[in-house]
């Protein structure tokens, strides 16, 4: 049986094209996929940037869908429930997994990638034990925000934020919003964010921060950051735009012992004109890298009880059959947009 999906087939272009339908094998289940979200990772991969994301590939790993048949060995779920996965299968074998740090895994595969054909087909296969249950009440389009909340959660939870704690999240794109949010529900009392575009700002303040900067426009990120929270910078900082200006600027702008998340996919090597902003003020540089199954849970719950509005996020819905515009949107900014999700 074949299927239709939106396959990445080289720079800059994705084809829509009739592709077999996975089977799912005895651990596994196969799921109509609903709806689909749109990742920077995914930008990256289109640009040909990406680390491991390469063509020929279904992408698409934020996902929410239905059941449609599941495998001999699946015991918890049955056709007609509708989920999310964590998209990340690790061997359950090495120094990693056995530590609990599986999403470090040293032969992890992830969702959307040409081993494990991703979310922009109309089915995919998962194990069943990356599922989890979309509550009753979301919409399929919440759930395929659980993932990049998630890695929001995943970044608060590395950089330790405190009730009580400030923050600086350099970059206010869907990741970047979703630091601000999961910070906030962590207990930050004072968040600067700096984006380039007016509309991703007025996003980051809906999402719970104080003090916008646009970059762009050359706004003071010392004085908003001193009147916001205190001349000697914040507690914790997120990077979430890839570039080594902003990694810099991180480090200018965290305070003595602070801590500095580095969230982002950078294309290039990061440059340091002050390396001694690092031992001068003992940062603590923090690499964060996807999530683990607590962090989808933590995500989950704060959608359910209001804590977090994801929906303020999406700002378009498109037809799978538009994944090229929707890639090039994210991208080039064409129109105003945060995160893109796309639909059967």
């Amino acid at each position: 049986m074949a299927m239709k999906a939106a396959v990445f087939t080289g720079i800059r272009t994705i084809e829509i094209q009739q592709v077999p339908t996975p089977t799912p094998k005895p651990d596994e289940v196969l799921i109509r996929v609903r709806a689909a979200g749109v990742c920077g990772s995914e930008v990256h991969a289109f640009l040909g940037t990406h680390p491991f994301r390469k063509p020929p590939a279904i992408m698409g790993h934020e996902v929410a869908g239905d059941v449609v048949e599941v495998g001999a060995d699946v015991r918890s779920f049955k056709p007609g429930d509708r989920v999310l996965v964590e998209p990340q299968v690790s061997c359950g074998r090495c120094l990693y997994c056995r530590s609990g740090d599986y999403h470090l895994c040293l032969s992890k595969v992830m969702l959307g990638v040409p081993a494990w054909p991703g979310a922009f087909g109309e089915f995919i296969t998962a194990p069943e034990r990356t599922l989890l249950r979309l509550p009753d009440g979301f919409s399929y389009e919440e759930g395929a925000m659980v993932e990049p909340l998630a890695v929001g959660v995943h970044s608060a939870r590395k950089a330790r934020v405190q009730v009580g704690e400030s923050a600086l999240v350099l970059g206010a794109g869907p990741i970047g919003l979703c630091c601000i949010a999961a910070a906030r529900a962590a207990g930050a009392t004072r968040i600067v964010a700096t984006d380039a575009y007016d509309f991703n700002l007025e996003l980051a303040r809906k999402m719970g921060a104080a003090g916008v900067v646009n970059v762009r426009r050359g706004d003071d990120l010392a004085r908003v950051v001193a009147d916001q929270v205190r001349p000697e910078g914040v507690d914790a900082t997120f990077v979430t735009a890839g570039f080594s200006p902003v990694f810099n600027q991180s480090l200018a702008h965290t305070r003595k012992a602070g801590r500095v998340a580095l969230v982002a996919l950078f294309d290039e090597p990061i440059t340091i004109p002050e390396p001694f902003l690092i031992g001068g003020k003992e940062l603590e540089v923090i690499g964060v890298h996807t999530y683990i199954r607590k962090d989808f849970e933590t995500a989950i719950d704060l959608i359910r009880s209001g804590a977090v509005d994801v929906k303020a996020m999406i700002t378009h819905v498109l037809p799978m059959e538009e994944a090229q515009r929707a890639l090039e949107l994210v991208h080039g900014k064409t129109e105003d947009n945060a995160k893109v999700i796309l639909r059967f």
